[in-house]
């Protein structure tokens, strides 16, 4: 569940869905819940193997020590050599981060959080919610 945001940031409810209990008395159901977390980690191995090579590379160096990512990079037997991370996230957020950001330093010491933000940044749904909050006052989202 912690790749569900990151890898759809698009989606503003990342919990799933309990559309097999209809009333709310209704006992759970862990066969269904097993199925249906099955489903949705296939679905984030299909949207990283998706995304283009140099977001690959940038969510795997950011998350790949930490406790939380490090077995999905694991499962998918998914290693890239070390890069220069800030040169690969300055070329491709290039015109949608600050240019004077310590960037260095967040990747350091806020690797996860960074990783939230870039997948923010990145959204190209025009009709994501998210992407609707991180336009200013003066530039209409597209």
């Amino acid at each position: 569940m912690f790749l569900s945001p990151l890898l759809f940031p698009a989606k503003a409810y990342h919990k799933l869905l309990k559309d097999d209990k209809l009333q709310t008395e209704d006992t759970n159901n862990p066969l269904n819940d097993s199925i249906k977390a099955k489903d949705l980690f296939f679905d984030e191995i299909a949207a990283f193997q998706q995304a283009d090579a140099g977001l690959r590379q940038i969510y795997y160096q950011l998350l790949r020590d930490q406790k939380e990512f490090f077995s999905f990079f694991h499962f998918l037997g998914y290693q890239e050599d070390n890069i220069n991370l800030e040169k690969v996230i300055r070329e491709k957020f290039h015109s949608q981060i600050f240019e004077n950001s310590d960037l260095a330093k967040i990747i350091v010491e806020y690797p996860i959080e960074l990783f939230y933000c870039l997948a923010l940044i990145n959204t190209d749904n025009r009709y994501s919610i998210t992407k609707y909050f991180l336009a200013t006052d003066s530039e209409p989202v597209p």
